[in-house]
């Protein structure tokens, strides 16, 4: 995750080495741990990892290399350990965001992207002002795969900092 956070800063691009590597370990590692139960268990949590991003690539709001990276996390951290993953993923992102807009001087920008989009959006019979129609930075989302990977398995040491289970209770 970190080599991938690294080229993803950088170069904009995820290592498809990286990606195979942690597939791989991912498939030995639950394979050696739990038999076939643990590769099976490891192949959902790809699946599941790929599914999901692939659905938001989709939809145009993060590129495919991302898919290819959530869904090696997937296969490391296994089912369902790859949904706590995502949750943590996604607040990791909304942090980044805030913070890249900030070191990319673009932080007025996207207070006035946010408010053509909600005046635009909100007021009915007027055309609608889609984001790809506006400037904007792409933001490194390797790097909120990383911490949202690194954050969910540092709460399996230090439950208190699971997310998930706060928001679940």
């Amino acid at each position: 995750m970190s080599i991938t956070s690294y080229t993803d800063l950088k170069k904009r691009e995820i290592s498809n080495y990286a990606v195979l590597a942690g597939i791989v370990f991912g498939l030995v590692y639950w394979t050696v741990l739990n038999q076939l139960p643990g590769l099976g268990y490891s192949v959902l949590g790809g699946i599941t990892g790929f599914t999901i991003f692939f659905l938001l690539a989709l939809l145009g709001n993060i590129g495919f290399g991302d898919v290819k990276l959530v869904a090696a996390m997937g296969f490391l951290l296994s089912w369902p350990l790859v949904l706590t993953a995502i949750f943590h993923v996604v607040i990791s992102g909304f942090f980044l965001a805030l913070i890249w807009v900030g070191i990319s001087g673009n932080l007025l920008r996207t207070f006035k992207n946010l408010w053509i989009l909600v005046y635009t959006w909100l007021r009915p019979g007027k055309k609608r002002v889609s984001l790809d129609k506006l400037e904007t930075s792409s933001l490194p989302y390797g790097l909120a795969i990383a911490a949202g990977t690194w954050w969910t398995l540092a709460a399996q040491k230090w439950p208190q900092f699971d997310l998930m289970q706060w928001f679940l209770h």
